[in-house]
């Protein structure tokens, strides 16, 4: 099975378009497209543009890209959270150590609430047999 830079390249041969013209294009800098051609994604200046780059370049030439990119899932590089989602995943994780702590808190209180009206029955009780 080819890479996706085989792919792509084969495709864009196949309709006689040059990486002037795709550059033109795509406005993906020419240098940018050779690395994608040669499977380079680590020596793009940033990897996590793989992605948009591998889409941009196959819509131009009419290959799917969201087949074309879960198909080939493991010869992309890993990408880094967007500051967005790293913020989100950050809160998520504080919310849910905070609703753990917080649901110690309830059961204590539960349990001390618990023991309290106990010992007041049993108070309560001896009060009325005493009297």
């Amino acid at each position: 099975m080819n890479n996706i830079g085989e792919i792509l390249k084969n495709k864009r041969e196949q309709l006689g378009m040059t990486l002037v013209e795709l550059e033109e294009k795509t406005k993906i800098q020419r240098q940018f497209l050779v690395m994608i051609e040669r499977n380079d994604f680590e020596e793009l200046p940033n990897p996590d543009y793989t992605r948009g780059f591998i889409t941009k370049y196959a819509s131009s030439i009419n290959i799917n890209p969201t087949e074309l990119i879960e198909k080939h899932q493991s010869e992309l590089p890993k990408t880094s959270p967007s500051a967005k989602e790293a913020f989100r995943q950050l809160t998520q994780e504080k919310r849910s150590h905070t609703d753990i702590s917080e649901n110690k808190m309830v059961a204590k209180l539960i349990t001390q609430m618990v023991t309290f009206f106990g010992l007041c029955l049993v108070i309560w009780i001896l009060l009325i047999i005493i009297i």
